[in-house]
């Protein structure tokens, strides 16, 4: 198993494995729980990470990352003829006024962003998710772990919208009201379903966030955030409604994860500094912890 890349972006990441997953390349990300202890480690050492598990794979990998990133950087700029500013390629309106791509004057009150992002026919609809990555994953960044937005439009409530792919269907779109981000809505796999959904308030900072991550249109996760962190986060993986999995977090930084069978607690794991040190079991389900493994800092077991 070797790695193949890696980030602070976790969107960035998740969309590079859907890319080699969609080639039949079996891959995992780490890292996933540890890239909140920012602050606590070197930052580069909280990043995720993309591994690709059959070394024999590793080549094509690579190759399909750097077509990928090829494609993400060809672009143009064109200048607003209304107010003057240059925009991407990828978007067919201004992203200060809204004025569309060859018009004089902005819309009255909503804006339409679109992608112009044409994948290359190697790689096909899979380096859609890419075109996430090169303008998707920058409206999402206006709502990362920190809890803070950037202002985004002039306008006082605006709706604006994006098609990734240039099916004629939404992908994503955002609210800013008062040039501030507070509802951000996106459709990462193309299937016409809403699958990420963050909201913030008023002043920018992230409340709530929901995602259905495989796509079966059931909003398996959700996270809590308070002061502008991450507080709590649970998990419903079938869709029974009951909580399968529920996250802690103190000062935006995983301490406590636990995975439960109805009301049993089957799992517990702790984290110091984000990284995981123990896991304890209750297989039983009698109330009493039989076992517990330890974890080193590469978060192996210890044996």
């Amino acid at each position: 198993m070797i790695r193949v890349f890696s980030s602070a972006n976790g969107l960035l990441v998740d969309n590079l494995r859907n890319v080699l997953e969609a080639e039949g390349i079996d891959c995992l990300v780490k890292n996933r729980d540890s890239s909140l202890a920012a602050g606590e480690l070197p930052q580069i050492e909280t990043w995720l990470e993309l591994w690709v598990i059959n070394d024999a794979e590793v080549d094509e990998a690579q190759q399909l990352l750097r077509d990928a990133a090829r494609l993400s950087e060809v672009e143009t700029r064109w200048r607003c003829t209304h107010c003057g500013e240059q925009s991407d390629s990828r978007f067919s309106s201004c992203w200060k006024c809204g004025t569309e791509k060859g018009k004089k004057t902005p819309p009255a009150g909503f804006s339409a962003v679109s992608s112009t992002f044409s994948p290359s026919p190697r790689l096909g609809r899979a380096v859609s998710y890419f075109a996430v990555l090169a303008l998707g994953a920058a409206i999402a960044m206006l709502l990362d772990a920190t809890g803070q937005n950037r202002e985004l439009s002039p306008s006082n409530g605006s709706v604006h919208t994006m098609d990734y792919n240039e099916d004629g269907e939404q992908d994503a779109r955002y609210v800013a009201r008062a040039g501030i981000v507070t509802r951000f809505e996106a459709d990462r796999n193309f299937d016409g379903e809403i699958d990420l959904i963050q909201r913030a308030d008023q002043d920018g900072r992230i409340i709530n966030v929901r995602s259905d991550d495989d796509f079966d249109g059931h909003f398996e996760a959700e996270y809590q955030y308070k002061y502008d962190q991450p507080n709590y986060a649970d998990f419903d993986y079938d869709g029974d409604g009951r909580v399968d999995r529920e996250i802690s977090y103190k000062a935006g930084v995983v301490v406590e994860s636990i995975f439960l069978e109805g009301d049993c607690i089957v799992t517990r794991q702790r984290f110091r500094a984000g990284r995981l040190r123990y896991a304890d079991q209750d297989l039983d389900c009698d109330g009493e912890f039989e076992s517990r493994t330890l974890y080193d800092d590469y978060e192996n077991p210890v044996k």
